[in-house]
C-alpha cells in the first residue's frame, strides 16, 4: 500500500483545490521520513503505511487548517490598500478534525513503536569454547 496523494484526499474527504500545489506531496515526504526513522528494524508490517498515511494526512490537514482566509475571492482597494474579500471564508469546524486526526496519527506511532519493541533481537554474551579441526 503506497502512500498517495488520492489516499490523502480521500482521508480528508476533500479536494485537490483546497491545497497549494506541492504541499500534500511535502508532507508525504515528512512523513515517510518520521515513520522510517521510528521503523527501527526496517519491518515490513502494514501498520508503517497506515502510520504513514495518517501522518500525512495529519500534517496535510494542519496546512490546510489556516488557509481559508488567505484565499478569500476578493480585491485590494487602489485607494487605501486594504483587502475587500467579495464572500466569507468557507467555514469548516478545524480544531476537532486535527485533534482527532493528531490522536490517529500518534496511535500509529505508538503501535509501530510497540511492534518495534517486541520484535527487537535481543543479544547476550555466551560463555563457552569453541573447537576447530
Amino acid at each position: 500500500m503506497a502512500v498517495t496523494i488520492a489516499k490523502i484526499l480521500k482521508i480528508l474527504n476533500m479536494e485537490g483545490t483546497e491545497f497549494e500545489d506541492g504541499v500534500i506531496e511535502m508532507h508525504i515526504e515528512t512523513a515517510s521520513a518520521i515513520v522510517d526513522a521510528k521503523n527501527k528494524l526496517k519491518l515490513k508490517n502494514p501498520i508503517v503505511e497506515v502510520a504513514k498515511l495518517r501522518l500525512a494526512a495529519y500534517l496535510a490537514y494542519l496546512s490546510y487548517a489556516d488557509a481559508p482566509e488567505n484565499h478569500l475571492p476578493g480585491q485590494i482597494d487602489p485607494q487605501s490598500g486594504a483587502w475587500k474579500p467579495i464572500s466569507d471564508a468557507p467555514v469548516r469546524e478545524t480544531q476537532t478534525k486535527l485533534s482527532a486526526m493528531k490522536k490517529a496519527a500518534d496511535e500509529a506511532l505508538e503501535a509501530l513503536e510497540e511492534l518495534n519493541d517486541t520484535t527487537e533481537k535481543h543479544y547476550g554474551v555466551a560463555f563457552g569454547t569453541l573447537h576447530i579441526k
